[in-house]
Protein backbone atom coordinates (compact mmCIF):
# COMPACT_ATOMS: atom_id res chain seq x y z
CA UNK A 1 0.00 0.00 0.00
CA UNK A 2 1.23 3.39 -0.75
CA UNK A 3 2.16 5.87 1.94
CA UNK A 4 -0.31 8.71 2.32
CA UNK A 5 2.89 11.14 1.84
CA UNK A 6 4.36 9.76 -0.91
CA UNK A 7 4.04 10.83 -4.10
CA UNK A 8 2.61 8.05 -7.06
CA UNK A 9 4.59 7.97 -10.41
CA UNK A 10 3.62 7.46 -13.66
CA UNK A 11 4.41 4.58 -15.52
CA UNK A 12 5.77 6.20 -18.45
CA UNK A 13 7.08 9.50 -17.31
CA UNK A 14 7.84 9.49 -13.60
CA UNK A 15 6.25 11.39 -10.57
CA UNK A 16 3.17 12.96 -10.72
CA UNK A 17 1.48 16.44 -10.08
CA UNK A 18 -1.09 16.73 -6.92
CA UNK A 19 -4.33 18.64 -8.31
CA UNK A 20 -7.16 20.00 -6.09
CA UNK A 21 -8.93 22.75 -8.95
CA UNK A 22 -9.15 20.27 -11.84
CA UNK A 23 -10.77 18.12 -10.48
CA UNK A 24 -14.75 16.97 -10.58
CA UNK A 25 -16.82 18.36 -7.97
CA UNK A 26 -17.42 14.70 -6.69
CA UNK A 27 -13.73 13.89 -6.23
CA UNK A 28 -12.44 17.33 -4.29
CA UNK A 29 -14.03 15.56 -1.24
CA UNK A 30 -12.41 12.19 -1.52
CA UNK A 31 -9.27 12.32 -1.69
CA UNK A 32 -5.91 13.84 -3.34
CA UNK A 33 -6.11 13.87 -6.67
CA UNK A 34 -2.60 13.08 -8.93
CA UNK A 35 -1.99 13.20 -12.66
CA UNK A 36 0.90 13.09 -14.74
CA UNK A 37 3.18 16.10 -16.08
CA UNK A 38 3.14 15.10 -19.46
CA UNK A 39 0.48 17.03 -20.67
CA UNK A 40 -0.51 14.15 -23.35
CA UNK A 41 -0.70 11.36 -20.91
CA UNK A 42 -4.09 10.48 -19.45
CA UNK A 43 -2.56 8.57 -16.24
CA UNK A 44 -4.23 9.32 -13.08
CA UNK A 45 -4.76 8.39 -9.35
CA UNK A 46 -6.96 9.19 -6.78
CA UNK A 47 -5.87 8.64 -3.16
CA UNK A 48 -9.26 7.98 -0.70
CA UNK A 49 -8.68 10.42 2.12
CA UNK A 50 -7.94 9.69 5.55
CA UNK A 51 -11.32 10.77 6.72
CA UNK A 52 -13.17 7.79 4.39
CA UNK A 53 -14.19 6.29 8.59
CA UNK A 54 -15.62 9.29 9.26
CA UNK A 55 -18.03 9.68 6.19
CA UNK A 56 -18.91 6.18 6.99
CA UNK A 57 -17.09 4.02 4.11
CA UNK A 58 -13.68 1.91 4.66
CA UNK A 59 -10.63 2.07 2.22
CA UNK A 60 -10.85 -0.49 -0.21
CA UNK A 61 -8.57 -2.69 -2.36
CA UNK A 62 -6.75 -0.74 -5.26
CA UNK A 63 -7.76 -0.89 -8.53
CA UNK A 64 -6.58 -0.36 -11.74
CA UNK A 65 -8.49 0.32 -15.24
CA UNK A 66 -5.41 -0.05 -17.91
CA UNK A 67 -5.72 0.44 -21.59
CA UNK A 68 -4.34 -0.21 -25.03
CA UNK A 69 -5.19 -0.78 -28.29
CA UNK A 70 -3.88 -4.22 -28.46
CA UNK A 71 -5.23 -5.67 -25.37
CA UNK A 72 -8.65 -3.04 -24.68
CA UNK A 73 -9.60 -2.23 -21.40
CA UNK A 74 -8.97 -3.97 -18.30
CA UNK A 75 -9.66 -3.55 -14.62
CA UNK A 76 -6.99 -5.12 -12.20
CA UNK A 77 -6.81 -5.64 -8.43
CA UNK A 78 -10.36 -7.48 -8.50
CA UNK A 79 -11.20 -10.60 -6.90
CA UNK A 80 -14.17 -12.74 -6.92
CA UNK A 81 -16.76 -11.26 -4.95
CA UNK A 82 -15.49 -8.63 -3.86
CA UNK A 83 -18.30 -6.20 -5.77
CA UNK A 84 -16.25 -4.55 -8.44
CA UNK A 85 -18.10 -6.26 -11.22
CA UNK A 86 -21.19 -5.58 -9.83
CA UNK A 87 -20.25 -2.32 -10.15
CA UNK A 88 -18.77 -1.88 -13.42
CA UNK A 89 -21.60 -3.91 -15.34
CA UNK A 90 -24.13 -1.00 -15.91
CA UNK A 91 -21.02 0.75 -18.04
CA UNK A 92 -20.82 -2.51 -20.43
CA UNK A 93 -17.31 -4.29 -18.15
CA UNK A 94 -17.68 -8.08 -18.09
CA UNK A 95 -15.68 -10.92 -16.58
CA UNK A 96 -14.01 -13.67 -17.96
CA UNK A 97 -11.84 -16.43 -16.67
CA UNK A 98 -9.02 -15.86 -19.05
CA UNK A 99 -9.06 -11.93 -19.12
CA UNK A 100 -10.55 -11.09 -16.05
CA UNK A 101 -12.84 -7.91 -15.79
CA UNK A 102 -12.50 -6.03 -19.60
CA UNK A 103 -15.00 -3.51 -21.10
CA UNK A 104 -16.78 -5.09 -24.20
CA UNK A 105 -15.82 -4.04 -27.39
CA UNK A 106 -12.76 -2.30 -26.82
CA UNK A 107 -9.86 -4.02 -28.02
CA UNK A 108 -8.14 -2.44 -31.25
CA UNK A 109 -9.85 0.97 -30.28
CA UNK A 110 -9.24 4.24 -28.82
CA UNK A 111 -9.76 3.99 -25.25
CA UNK A 112 -13.65 4.78 -24.04
CA UNK A 113 -12.70 7.86 -22.05
CA UNK A 114 -15.77 8.73 -20.99
CA UNK A 115 -16.98 4.93 -19.88
CA UNK A 116 -13.53 4.29 -18.35
CA UNK A 117 -13.48 7.97 -16.32
CA UNK A 118 -17.77 7.02 -15.67
CA UNK A 119 -16.41 3.45 -13.92
CA UNK A 120 -13.18 5.11 -12.21
CA UNK A 121 -15.61 7.73 -10.43
CA UNK A 122 -18.06 4.40 -9.46
CA UNK A 123 -15.53 2.46 -7.80
CA UNK A 124 -13.55 5.77 -6.31
CA UNK A 125 -17.37 6.36 -4.78
CA UNK A 126 -17.68 2.76 -3.31
CA UNK A 127 -14.02 3.57 -1.71
CA UNK A 128 -11.48 1.93 -3.72
CA UNK A 129 -8.33 3.57 -4.76
CA UNK A 130 -8.35 3.67 -8.71
CA UNK A 131 -5.81 4.51 -11.10
CA UNK A 132 -6.30 5.04 -15.02
CA UNK A 133 -3.77 4.33 -17.48
CA UNK A 134 -4.36 4.91 -20.80
CA UNK A 135 -1.64 3.99 -23.85
CA UNK A 136 -3.23 5.04 -27.37
CA UNK A 137 0.27 4.59 -29.11
CA UNK A 138 -0.55 2.52 -32.16
CA UNK A 139 1.47 -1.21 -32.56
CA UNK A 140 4.49 -1.30 -34.38
CA UNK A 141 3.82 -2.25 -38.30
CA UNK A 142 4.87 -6.10 -38.91
CA UNK A 143 7.92 -6.14 -40.65
CA UNK A 144 7.81 -8.44 -44.08
CA UNK A 145 5.30 -8.09 -47.27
Amino acid sequence: MTDATSIPECRHHGPMAQRTGDQPPAQRSTGTWYTCTELTCWNAVLYPSANLEAQGRTAKAPLTITHTRAEGTLVSGSVVGDGVLELLQPFRFRASPSIGIYLRGSRDRRADRYRINQAADALRTAGHRVTVEIDETHPAPAAGG
